[in-house]
């Protein structure tokens, strides 16, 4: 079991190239507050956020993160109805103080 705070700064890549699509910048949880929507994924040297739904991914490793391809991954203005983020739901996470 891992917690989301371990998962801040973790490089995510993809599975089918070994590409690395960039880091984990945050967390996406489901407005209920108990499910993982997605990855805040930072890259270059601008800092350009996109978003790797959950369901694009394939493991969460010691390591790294492992998207199944970086065909999965989404711009910030095409995911709909964006989640909440981790760092706003800190207070109600259980287990994330």
């Amino acid at each position: 079991m891992q917690r989301l705070s371990e998962l801040m700064g973790k490089a995510i890549v993809t599975a089918d190239t070994g590409e690395k699509l960039g880091t984990v910048a945050d967390i996406l949880l489901e407005d209920d507050g108990h499910r993982v929507a997605g990855v805040v994924v930072r890259s270059g040297w601008m800092g350009k956020e996109r978003v790797l739904p959950y369901a694009g991914v394939q493991t969460l490793g010691r390591d790294a993160v492992v998207a199944r391809s970086s065909r999965e991954l989404m711009g910030s203005r095409e995911c709909p109805d964006p989640p909440t983020t981790h760092g706003s739901m800190r207070e109600s996470y259980p287990g994330s103080e």
